[in-house]
């Protein structure tokens, strides 16, 4: 390296941490600027009669109002608890970033404006690992107990560093500290309610199987074919069954080249990807079979769940059990 070339590099290297430095000191500048605006506004709220607790987490300060409370004393979440919920995320202006209510759902642009995104939304109290949101609500949502509603008002320095307070509405239907536990008792009362016996249990796949109408045995299925089907698609929540797939009503048969009826993840056009334990149902099934199928999470879409990715939105929430209503139709 010759001289000159020394000469040009150390002014740069002394600039570079006062470019730095200045930059940290304007983002910080920034920073406090939302924290006064914040504490400016939840004064004005306690000023109209607001009963709204500050919390001082990790030099930051947050707020937090309890709205109601359940008529008996629930527990509150640890850390890798699931939780059931409902939330709406907002700013401090009311425009809406993420809902699960449908009562809000106009309001809320992202999903209005982009519906082909959202198709597989469903507005249903949301399943979720605690702990893994943002600090602010991991610790507004541990002060709470099941059955209340809080509201939690949370700085970007606490959320996403974006210099844009949140605003979480929260409502906590349910702390699941054994989620084996939670699913496992689901799929027992849906079985005991259905009346099904062990005969209905094929150990060798896995999954549960009932025929409402049997198929026709001489047709068998050969590579070429393709199988027209209708089908419903649901998971367990609280005793009841949420619907996430389906083409049952809509007069219009999915096809599924018999070469892939077998496929784990396969996915037909315009729709989510059917699970292992669909497909080794798929065994089971001939020509003109009705069935109902359960599948345990492990052979669902397992621990993590089902996810739309672009936009992020849960799908299906992690350790789900499914039940699958299946018509086979005809060949093609």
């Amino acid at each position: 390296m010759n001289i000159k070339s020394i000469k040009w590099i150390v002014p740069v290297l002394l600039v570079i941490p006062l470019v730095n430095g200045c930059l940290k000191n304007d983002y910080n500048d920034k920073l406090n600027e939302e924290a006064d605006k914040l504490a400016k506004h939840i004064e004005t709220l306690r000023n109209q009669g607001a009963d709204i607790q500050t919390i001082d987490l990790s030099g930051d300060k947050m707020y937090y109002q309890l709205l109601g409370s359940g008529q008996t004393m629930g527990t509150s979440p640890v850390f890798n608890d699931f939780i059931l919920i409902d939330y709406v995320r907002k700013d401090l202006d009311g425009n809406i970033f993420f809902t699960n209510e449908p009562q809000v759902a106009d309001s809320w642009s992202a999903y209005t404006a982009n519906p082909s995104y959202y198709k597989y939304y469903l507005f249903v109290p949301l399943k979720m690992k605690f702990g893994y949101n943002t600090p602010g609500f991991n610790y507004g949502v541990s002060l709470m107990k099941e059955g209340d509603t809080a509201r939690l008002f949370i700085p970007s320095s606490l959320a996403f560093g974006d210099l844009v307070t949140i605003v979480d509405d929260v409502v906590l239907y349910r702390v699941i500290p054994d989620i084996f536990a939670y699913d496992s008792a689901q799929v027992s009362n849906y079985l005991n309610e259905n009346n099904f016996d062990t005969t209905n249990y094929l150990k060798d796949l896995g999954i549960y199987y009932r025929e409402i109408q049997h198929g026709i045995d001489s047709i068998q299925f050969e590579a070429t074919d393709t199988l027209l089907i209708r089908f419903k698609s649901s998971f367990f929540q609280e005793d009841s069954l949420i619907e996430f797939a389906s083409n049952w009503d809509s007069g219009d048969p999915v096809k599924i080249p018999a070469t892939r009826v077998k496929v784990d993840n396969y996915m037909p056009q315009g729709y989510v990807p059917f699970t292992s334990g669909f497909a080794a149902a798929m065994d089971t099934l001939k020509v003109g079979t009705i069935a109902t199928i359960l599948v345990p999470y492990q052979k669902g879409y397992g621990a993590e769940g089902l996810s739309y990715t672009a936009p992020q939105y849960p799908i299906v929430p992690p350790y789900s059990s499914l039940v699958y209503q299946v018509d086979v139709l005809e060949l093609y």
